[in-house]
C-alpha cells in the first residue's frame, strides 16, 4: 500500500537537528556549527591518531599526504563557519539596531 503526498506534504524533508524553529537564520547557523564542528573534530582526531601511530605501527591510518589534505579541509571548514557566523552577526546588528554582546562587553 503506497502513500500519496499532497501538495502541502513534501516527499522529502531535509534533515534538521531541531524539532521546532523560532529563528530560522539562527537555527541554520547553530545546525551548521554543530555539523561542521563535529566534522572538524573527527578530522583532527584522525590526523592525531595517525601522528601518534607513526612510531608504533607500520601502516598508520593516514599517510602524510592524506593528513595534509584533511588538515587543509579542516582549516577551510573552520573558515567557512567563521564567515557564516560573521554574516549572521552583521545581519543581526543591521536589522535589530543593537549590537550583539561580545566577550569584551559586560552582560
Amino acid at each position: 500500500m503506497s502513500e500519496e503526498h499532497t501538495s502541502d506534504q513534501a516527499a522529502f524533508r531535509p534533515f534538521s537537528w531541531l524539532t521546532k524553529s523560532d529563528s530560522p537564520s539562527a537555527d541554520a547557523l547553530a545546525e551548521a556549527s554543530q555539523d561542521i564542528g563535529n566534522g572538524i573534530q573527527l578530522v583532527l582526531q584522525m590526523i592525531e591518531h595517525s601522528n601518534i601511530s607513526d612510531d608504533f605501527v607500520e601502516s598508520p591510518l593516514l599517510d602524510k599526504v592524506q593528513r595534509s589534505g584533511l588538515l587543509r579541509l579542516a582549516m577551510a571548514s573552520a573558515g567557512l563557519l567563521s564567515d557564516a557566523a560573521e554574516r549572521h552577526i552583521r545581519w543581526v546588528n543591521e536589522n535589530h539596531n543593537r549590537p550583539l554582546a561580545s566577550a569584551d562587553s559586560p552582560p
